[in-house]
């Protein structure tokens, strides 16, 4: 059952007859861990925690730097040299208190991703390097967690969702780490271009808890702002992909 003060909160989804009740009690009981607190992975927090995922588990090493305060959501002036994770999870609770937030500061690798990653039911990507993202990949299709990547640099931006041993994993669709980086650091990036991202990964994370509509599984999304271009691009799994592969 959903109390009186919750359903007063989440009304206007529980109109929303696509989630109703229904949806909304899976969103309560859903659980997702979001790695990388930066220009995706903080807005997509911020979205899920007032949708009511019940369960959010943050990941990120980093302090808050000065040039973090033009696109990440969750930080202001006075959270700079704090640390990311732990800034997130007070943020988050002051928006909503009836969830359960966990704030973990820490390197993801191949020794630590099942220390982060295991136990949730939705993986979202917020991590800025090729590296990282290949990590979660695999952790992910190995352990049948649906994953949600999202990257983001200039005025462009991509996502794609990762259902394991039925879609295209990431290593099927871009093959070779090296040459893939885009460094916002670098090449710049614009705050509606990693908001739209974001709103994207968490968008996909509401409708994969929920089961409604068409999700971006065997799909990349493409977006660019400057020219107004938007495409949704079909990916095929590759049976010789040495993560998702018909011989894994």
């Amino acid at each position: 059952m959903i109390s009186p003060e919750r359903a007063v909160r989440y009304s206007r989804q529980i109109a929303f007859d696509t989630i109703g009740k229904l949806g909304q009690k899976k969103l309560s009981r859903a659980k997702v861990a979001i790695i990388g607190l930066g220009g995706l992975g903080s807005v997509a927090a911020m979205i899920l925690a007032r949708a009511g995922v019940g369960y959010l588990r943050m990941i990120d090493r980093d302090i808050v730097e000065p040039d973090n305060l033009q696109r990440q959501v969750l930080f202001d002036e006075s959270d700079i040299g704090a640390t990311k994770s732990f800034v997130s999870k007070k943020r988050l609770s002051a928006i909503n208190s009836g969830i359960k937030i966990d704030a973990i500061c820490d390197d993801l690798d191949e020794k630590t991703a099942k220390k982060l990653l295991s136990g949730v039911d939705i993986i979202l990507d917020g991590t800025d390097n090729m590296e990282a993202r290949m990590i979660i990949n695999a952790f992910a299709v190995k352990n049948k967690i649906p994953y949600i990547y999202g990257a983001s640099v200039r005025d462009k931006g991509m996502a794609l969702a990762v259902l394991p041993g039925k879609t295209a994993c990431l290593k099927c669709v871009f093959q070779r780490v090296s040459g893939l980086e885009m460094d916002c650091g670098r090449l710049g990036v614009i705050p509606t271009a990693t908001g739209l991202i974001a709103t994207i990964e968490a968008n996909e994370a509401l409708k994969i808890i929920c089961g409604f509509g068409k999700t971006l599984a065997g799909k990349l999304f493409y977006a660019d702002l400057l020219e107004n271009r938007f495409d949704v691009l079909d990916v095929k799994r590759n049976s010789k992909c040495d993560v998702c592969g018909k011989k894994q």
